[in-house]
């Protein structure tokens, strides 16, 4: 998606290039990408992440996307979320 943080085949997010930045975009879409968490709502990213007592990032949500088709999305345009077959399991870092 044009202008996605996430967008490209590396890695964008600062600790993954950080870490190493030749790893493999796995990430589609970030669907919030345009705006500040806490531009919604003072306090929404202290919300949503956390750090454990080693100083390591608990990621408590996150909205990721999986692109099943190109094209082009307009506002207003129906968005369908299907959600994987059960049993659910915690997501990992990619």
């Amino acid at each position: 998606m044009d202008g996605d943080a996430h967008a490209g085949v590396t890695v964008k997010h600062r600790s993954r290039v950080r870490r190493d930045p030749s790893q493999p975009n796995l990430r589609q879409v970030h669907l919030v990408h345009a705006i500040q968490l806490d531009a919604f709502q003072d306090g929404l990213m202290a919300a949503v992440l956390g750090r454990a007592a080693d100083g390591s990032v608990i990621r408590k949500a996150g909205v990721m996307a999986v692109v099943l088709a190109d094209g082009e999305v307009h506002p207003g345009d129906r968005v369908e979320v299907e959600l994987p077959a059960q049993p659910y399991v915690p997501l990992a870092p990619v």
